[in-house]
Formats: C-alpha cells, structure tokens, sequence
C-alpha cells in the first residue's frame, strides 16, 4: 500500500480543524477543506460567491503545486 503524504501549503488559509488540505497517495492527490478565506487576515473574502470561489481556486493552484501539478483555465 503506497505511503500518504500530506501538506498545508503556505499562502492557503489555516484549516479549520485538525486535517490538512492535501492528501497525495501514489500519483492521487485530493484536496479539501479549503474555505474562501484569505490566508493573510483569516477572513472570508468578499460577501460574493464569484469572490470566495476564486479564492477557494487559488487555493487549489497552490495546493496542486505542491506536488508539481498546474491547473489549467478555459476561457468557455
């Protein structure tokens, strides 16, 4: 059975409870956890979903980079 690696990256909000936000097991990684919050002052940005889903993305690019992944946008 592969070892499981896990990380909070830096420039991601702390996580609200004990667990981190990336799992990676073998070449799968999962991420979770991961709020619309800013990581520099721990509040929720903006009062908008379109504000906090964008954060929550940015979070993902830094949580895939950990392990070299990118992320990639469409413009559809």
């Amino acid at each position: 059975m592969p070892d499981v690696e896990t990380s909070t990256p830096p420039h991601t909000p702390e996580p609200i409870g004990p667990y981190n936000h990336i799992a990676k097991i073998g070449s799968l990684i999962t991420i979770g956890g991961t709020a619309g919050f800013d990581p520099a002052t721990g509040k929720l940005v903006g009062a908008d979903v379109g504000s906090q889903t964008r954060r929550i993305l940015d979070s993902f690019r830094v949580c895939s980079s950990r392990w070299g992944r990118t992320w990639r946008t469409s413009s559809t």
